[in-house]
């Protein structure tokens, strides 16, 4: 599975849709990507939006669910903000240091 593309990597039926856009916005987008580029932004762009739509459902589903359960680091709000301080420096100096 493709991690940009929800889709099977063996899947390559394509669809023609007809996706009506305010004209600045394709003036823009052809300044970017020009005209033969445009199928591919928008697959892209969509497919983003859909991964952060899920993202958001699925945040909403587990939003206090840890609520009882005791986390050592979590025990006040600044102490969960230095932890998720750290572990977000951890993880900068792991993509540093694999670059």
């Amino acid at each position: 599975m493709n991690t940009l593309y929800p889709i099977k990597s063996d899947d390559t039926t394509t669809v023609r849709t007809h996706i009506v856009m305010p004209e600045q916005v394709i003036r823009q987008l052809d300044r970017l990507v020009g005209s033969q580029g445009r199928s591919k932004f928008v697959v892209e762009a969509v497919v983003v939006r859909i991964s952060y739509i899920r993202l958001q459902q699925v945040a909403r589903k587990v939003v206090g669910s840890l609520r009882d359960t005791p986390i050592s680091g979590w025990e006040t709000s600044e102490n969960a903000s230095a932890w998720v301080r750290e572990e977000r420096r951890e993880a900068d100096a792991k993509l540093n240091h694999s670059s």
